[in-house]
């Protein structure tokens, strides 16, 4: 009975983020400020088995079918990388589908990796405790082309901001804004504060928010394009304002290649950062957070223009009285964490609605699949029966007639199809052969085709 009063008080507790105290001891509840753990899941999931859980066989077996088609140079499709996914039990099946996830990504069929098998994949790695290998995956999408959609990328973040492995997570929130993935409330919110934690880590013994050491300029280009884009996309200004002051003092002090070009990055190649930020520090008589003013003069403080630059703009900003003392981070912080639970919900429901095109897609591959196989059986059965009976009436004419160098078989593989050839691997087909019978005018389905066409 006291065990559940208690649960039942700490229940309460925590919807309302109040303060229970037993005793002389003191136990802050706060409210939830991440994802909660149905995210992600949904009932559609099971179709997939239910579509051809028959057909699964253990991850090893799907590995030597694909060796077979290697080593005899036959195609296998994204089908069958998809039922090696969707075995993994472990880390090391992890590891080990790396290596076919590459052999794939080099094959003619590289186009054709489905979006639910990446999904799949990135879960997989979630669960089994291997976000270096997703992080590695990432880190190679040129290598391992796989490239998560937004629930996978959130549960991804949402899994190291939980662990409090936050240079992982700032990592993860890199490669979202280098993919352009932050067009989702929720991955904007993650996001975000992620960007929060990494400012909150480095705080000195006076409690004030400074940045953190960068291991390198792409690091540093990274978080301020990460700001500057949620800025701009959430429609807060100081967050926008630090990002224009981040890149704007990489321009100055580097080049404006560096901004866009060296690395990449989905930033404009037009000059003048820092000016721009400047004129929106206090635009509109908005008054200008204290701590954000404190970590741009952090950011100008190896660059004397810059330094000039920004404290005239102080000036200006204490004249008119524009400068406010309010702790404008810590806030924001306590803001996202009701932010998150709506924009969850908003895109369980889309998630909901887009693993049911993925079940409906699938279903109809693995019908085409299943056809192919057939057809290919059938003409196969009767190709080599025609062609034993052929070879016993050669052979019975040769026997008469005493012509026996005649018996020396050509290479009777060189000029027919595929699955009629003697070493042919039972199941082995190809994604285009799969795509040629769907609706072609689908471009997303048919991507050669549809580069071919423009």
């Amino acid at each position: 009975m006291a065990a559940h009063c208690l649960k039942t008080l700490l229940r309460t507790c925590m919807k309302r983020q109040t303060t229970v105290s037993f005793g002389l001891s003191c136990i802050r509840i706060p409210k939830r400020n991440f994802l909660s753990t149905t995210y992600g899941n949904t009932k559609h999931w099971k179709k997939f088995n239910d579509i051809d859980g028959d057909l699964l066989r253990d991850m090893s077996s799907t590995c030597l079918f694909i060796d077979r088609c290697s080593e005899r140079n036959y195609p296998f499709t994204s089908l069958t990388m998809d039922k090696m996914v969707r075995t993994i039990e472990d880390r090391e099946d992890i590891d080990t589908s790396m290596y076919y996830l590459y052999k794939f990504r080099h094959s003619d069929a590289c186009y054709f990796l489905r979006p639910w098998t990446m999904h799949i994949w990135f879960s997989k790695c979630i669960e089994h405790d291997a976000k270096d290998l997703a992080l590695k995956a990432l880190d190679e999408t040129a290598h391992y082309g796989l490239f998560p959609d937004d629930v996978a990328f959130n549960m991804f973040l949402w899994d190291c901001l939980k662990n409090e492995s936050h240079e992982m997570a700032f990592k993860v929130a890199s490669h979202m804004f280098l993919l352009e993935r932050l067009d989702s409330k929720l991955s904007q919110s993650l996001c975000l504060m992620t960007i929060l934690k990494r400012l909150k880590i480095t705080k000195d013994s006076a409690e004030a928010v400074t940045l953190p050491e960068f291991q390198s300029l792409a690091e540093k280009r990274n978080f301020g394009g990460i700001c500057l884009r949620l800025g701009q996309l959430m429609d807060i200004r100081n967050i926008e304002m630090l990002g224009f002051g981040i890149v704007g003092a990489i321009e100055k002090e580097n080049s404006i290649r560096s901004v866009y070009q060296n690395p990449w990055a989905p930033l404009s190649w037009e000059k003048g950062y820092f000016e721009r930020g400047l004129r929106l520090m206090g635009s509109e008589g908005t008054p200008v957070p204290r701590d954000v003013i404190n970590i741009l003069l952090e950011v100008v403080k190896d660059t004397e223009e810059l330094i000039n630059l920004l404290n005239d703009k102080i000036s200006t900003l204490e004249s008119e009285k524009l400068i406010s003392e309010d702790n404008f981070l810590d806030k924001l912080n306590e803001n996202l964490a009701s932010l998150i639970p709506e924009a969850e919900k908003d895109e369980q429901v889309a998630y909901e609605n887009t693993i049911a095109k993925w079940v409906d897609e699938y279903k109809e591959l693995c019908d085409i699949e299943k056809q192919i196989d057939v057809e290919n059986t059938i003409e196969r059965e009767k190709y080599f029966k025609s062609k034993k009976i052929s070879e016993t009436a050669k052979r019975m004419a040769i026997e008469q007639l005493g012509y026996w160098e005649l018996l020396k078989s050509d290479d009777d593989n060189k000029d027919i199809p595929p699955h009629l050839r003697d070493d042919f691997v039972k199941g082995s087909t190809s994604d285009v052969q799969i795509e040629r019978r769907r609706d072609t005018d689908e471009i997303y389905f048919y991507p050669i085709q549809s580069v071919a066409e423009q």
